[in-house]
């Protein structure tokens, strides 16, 4: 039963930690982003999703407040109210963390 549960257990502490999205900043509005993918390829499109940002959202990495978020910054989001439907309903941003 332990053989079975320690490699059940490292798979769930592993899934928790993966950030919704992933990718780049596209635009910085008022109280939102708006981030894409960081792929490019001429003749594709690629989706984009504004992500609101509150008072609560926690944001680290190489910036420390929102008033440092920069168009074509690599940034991992976790969302705090998926909604049921993501194409209308708000994406609240949780965390949001700048890499290079």
């Amino acid at each position: 039963m332990k053989k079975i549960m320690i490699p059940f257990l490292l798979l769930l502490i592993f899934l928790v930690g993966c950030s919704d999205f992933q990718g780049v900043i596209l635009k910085v509005e008022k109280t939102s982003i708006v981030v894409g993918t960081d792929e490019i390829d001429p003749e594709a499109e690629y989706p984009s999703f504004k992500i609101m940002v509150d008072e609560e959202t926690i944001i680290s990495g190489e910036v420390e407040s929102f008033s440092d978020l920069e168009k074509n910054q690599k940034v991992e989001i976790w969302i705090l109210d998926k909604g049921f439907n993501n194409e209308v309903d708000h994406k609240i941003a949780s965390k949001i963390v700048v890499g290079e």
